[in-house]
């Protein structure tokens, strides 16, 4: 469920009857929830899901689920969650599973707006913040059939090159220009396994154009391009939104013209369950094998003394015991999609996901 930085955002539905479904602040999304979705396989003969119109059915049962590939996201409480200083007026702390970074968003009467992102925004194991500037609107309430919203953004981030770990340089100026265009084309049914629910449907097409310019003494002391750069992509992607959804209850991504994931609603958790972002801290550390069956090796972890945690996907506590050595046997789990999370004694923690085999 890998997603553009202007496309992760939760919306909540209410309906009255097949048809005419409506999403507004008063549904906002419940925070310290959990969402688990199906992850499919591309269906063949194809799953038609870009229906236009008032009078659509979307049969989702019909897609085949990859077993132990279950998608997990997050609503939750700012303040709960590490960054929340960097943006005041958020509302809700958004992550998904395997990101490295966790989006904040604000939703009041007149729509829902990002404000920026928080963690590993250059992969360098380093934290930071990331503004949208002007904070784009990304909906405006009511949303309904026929809504439709253009959002422009230029994100600017000017770090040392020891920052994005490329000590050589002085300095990197990382610039990028986001076009989304977002319309809600349909309304209807979709059919799921947790029954049918009368749904929208939005098209978001995207247009990003990443550019990074680096300055050093390699350079001249001049700003020049990076190498590679500048990037553009064009994607899609259709959400679907449930009468009584939480978040977006199915999605189909398009990457350069081809599906790349598909998946829906499998099913809900209110608690305060942990993402593994909080916390953190720049206590990152890696495993492998990955996917394992029987012994994990745990590699870069600098906490003191930790404490170690084995969840399942629904947050359930697996296996948990004081680490005293660099290696986990896991061969007593099942199958499936897990977290590996490391506490010391100060409450410093760090996550690592894995699929045991």
């Amino acid at each position: 469920m890998k997603q553009a930085l202007l496309t992760t955002f939760l919306f909540a539905a209410s309906a009255t009857a097949f048809g005419q479904v409506t999403l507004g602040a008063g549904q906002a999304p419940v925070n310290n929830s959990m969402f688990t979705y199906y992850d499919a396989n591309e269906p063949n003969p194809p799953f038609v899901f870009n229906k236009t119109g008032t009078t659509n059915v979307w049969d989702f049962t019909t897609l085949t689920p990859v077993p132990g590939a279950d998608d997990t996201s997050y609503s939750r409480l700012p303040s709960q969650v590490s960054g929340s200083s960097n943006f005041p007026l958020a509302t809700h702390a958004l992550w998904e599973v395997g990101d490295k970074t966790t989006t904040f968003a604000r939703i009041d009467a007149t729509g829902g707006y990002i404000l920026g992102i928080y963690g590993d925004v250059f992969g360098t194991g380093n934290n930071m913040a990331l503004h949208y500037p002007g904070t784009p609107k990304v909906w405006s309430f009511p949303l309904q059939y026929g809504s439709s919203k253009s959002i422009n953004a230029t994100i600017e981030y000017k770090v040392s090159g020891a920052e994005v770990g490329q000590p050589s340089i002085d300095s990197a100026w990382y610039k990028s220009l986001q076009l989304n265009d977002r319309a809600i084309i349909a309304e209807g049914n979709m059919i799921l396994p947790a029954g049918t629910k009368p749904a929208l449907l939005e098209i978001n097409r995207e247009h990003s154009i990443d550019s990074l310019f680096i300055k050093g003494t390699a350079t001249g002391g001049q700003w020049i391009l990076a190498p590679n750069f500048p990037k553009e992509k064009f994607d899609s992607t259709y959400y679907w939104y449930s009468s009584e959804s939480l978040q977006q209850y199915a999605h189909v991504i398009y990457k350069s013209g081809l599906v790349t994931d598909v998946n829906y609603f499998k099913s809900v958790t209110v608690s305060p369950v942990s993402t593994g972002i909080e916390g953190a801290k720049n206590k990152a550390f890696s495993v492998y094998p990955n996917p394992c069956k029987n012994e994990l090796i745990l590699q870069g972890c600098n906490l003191t003394k930790p404490n170690a945690t084995i969840t399942d996907l629904a947050g359930a506590v697996i296996l948990h015991f004081s680490l005293t050595k660099s290696t986990v046997d896991i061969s007593s789990l099942q199958p499936g999609i897990y977290f590996v999370t490391l506490t010391d004694e100060s409450g410093n923690s760090s996550v690592a996901k894995f699929i045991k085999q």
